[in-house]
């Protein structure tokens, strides 16, 4: 007569071989993630780039001048100087130099919350022409090559 076995569980070595793949699969998704949530919140800071942007050619349309641009944290300021607007700053926004009558530039600096890993696109600007620049880091944050950048 043969008795049956039940099996009542996993054996450790099941087991170890479960948490190895696990481990496996994390090693490869984290770091996609952590790119991804980089990407999306450089996505962000060019979007509040791109509607500061705005505001600045409705300042120009009222008063025939950049001049009296202001960056800050409320609605009585021109554009805002933090993305996101709640949670972990990403990215600082600023002018580069002072705006004057017919010229600005504006420009997002990624925070160290944002360059962990120290690599990638780490500055956004945009001029009163819409001209586009990314850059470094390791590059001067006031300077770089304005035109019309595809990664835009």
């Amino acid at each position: 007569m043969l008795s049956a076995r039940q099996n009542k569980g996993f054996t450790l070595m099941e087991l170890m071989i479960v948490v190895a793949i696990m481990a496996l699969l994390a090693m490869i998704a984290y770091p996609s993630y952590l790119d991804s949530v980089r990407k999306s919140a450089r996505t962000e800071a060019k979007s509040k780039l791109t509607t500061a942007a705005a505001a600045m050619d409705r300042l120009k349309a009222v008063s025939l001048s950049y001049a009296g641009a202001t960056v800050g944290a409320g609605p009585t300021y021109t554009m805002t100087n933090r993305s996101p607007e709640s949670g972990t700053i990403k990215y600082n926004l600023s002018f580069v130099g002072t705006p004057d009558a017919t010229t600005y530039v504006l420009k997002a600096a990624s925070t160290d919350a944002q360059d962990s890993n120290g690599s990638g696109v780490e500055i956004v600007m945009i001029n009163q022409a819409g001209q586009t620049c990314i850059a470094t880091k390791s590059a001067s944050s006031d300077v770089c090559a304005f035109g019309t950048d595809p990664a835009w």
